[in-house]
């Protein structure tokens, strides 16, 4: 009896370690495509851009920019819809201070490379929403 039970034991350790693979890969498919990603380009001689943009829930819209160490970002997003913000990524892929989940950021870079501004809509009944992503750097 006590081995019946270790064999049901494992079966039953068996289809959950297949149903846990099963949702991890299932979930990774429905993932794809949920990123769009659009570089910010500053007009010639200008140090700041305007982006028109429409976000859904379980979507991240990034938009890169270039950048040196000791210039200052400011960025910032406005939306109806308050559940809509962005968090700055800097090129070593770490969130920088006070820079996730917001909608205004101000601050000095750490290093020179790419820059994400993450935007997502953290609404899930909220649809799409119009948004306005300012970014200047000097």
């Amino acid at each position: 009896m006590k081995k019946i039970i270790k064999n049901a034991g494992l079966a039953m350790a068996a289809m959950a370690f297949v149903f846990v693979v099963g949702s991890t890969n299932a979930a990774a498919q429905n993932m794809s495509g949920t990123v769009t990603t659009k570089e910010i380009k500053f007009a010639k001689g200008k140090h700041e851009a305007t982006v028109q943009g429409s976000a859904r829930y379980a979507r991240s819209y990034v938009y890169t920019l270039g950048a040196k160490a000791g210039q200052t970002m400011n960025v910032s997003v406005s939306a109806k819809n308050r559940e809509l913000t962005f968090s700055v990524i800097a090129p070593d892929g770490e969130t920088l201070e006070d820079g996730f989940a917001v909608t205004e950021w101000s601050g000095k870079l750490p290093q020179n490379g790419k820059y994400q501004i993450v935007v997502v809509m953290n609404d899930e009944n909220g649809g799409s929403v119009p948004f306005t992503l300012k970014a200047k750097i000097k």
